[in-house]
């Protein structure tokens, strides 16, 4: 049987759950390919980018959550301000400059 190669020390190694966390991992990047495949079928390829931009600043932020560093104010107020720009971007348009262009 195999056994975790350091055993001793501040770090010793713990491998018992490292196949799961390797198909885990496997089985998300499957999802998420998928899920670009049918934004880009049913949505538009604006959609996808702006779900592209909102993924940066929310994996950093569940990332942070696990880690011994703590989350910056600065970090959190970016993600507003992000998110804020995608919502006005998506329904900031006045109806009337619609109707003037066509």
């Amino acid at each position: 049987s195999r056994t975790n190669s350091i055993s001793s020390g501040c770090h010793p190694d713990d491998c018992s759950e490292a196949a799961l966390w390797v198909h885990l991992g496997l089985l998300s990047s499957v999802v998420y390919t998928i899920s670009m495949i049918l934004v880009l079928k049913y949505g538009s390829a604006s959609l996808l980018y702006l779900g592209l931009t909102v993924m940066v600043p929310l994996g950093h932020l569940v990332f942070s959550v696990h880690s011994s560093s703590e989350t910056n104010m600065a970090d959190i107020t970016g993600l507003i301000v992000l998110v804020s720009g995608l919502i006005l971007f998506r329904f900031g348009h006045d109806e009337g400059s619609r109707e003037e262009d066509n």
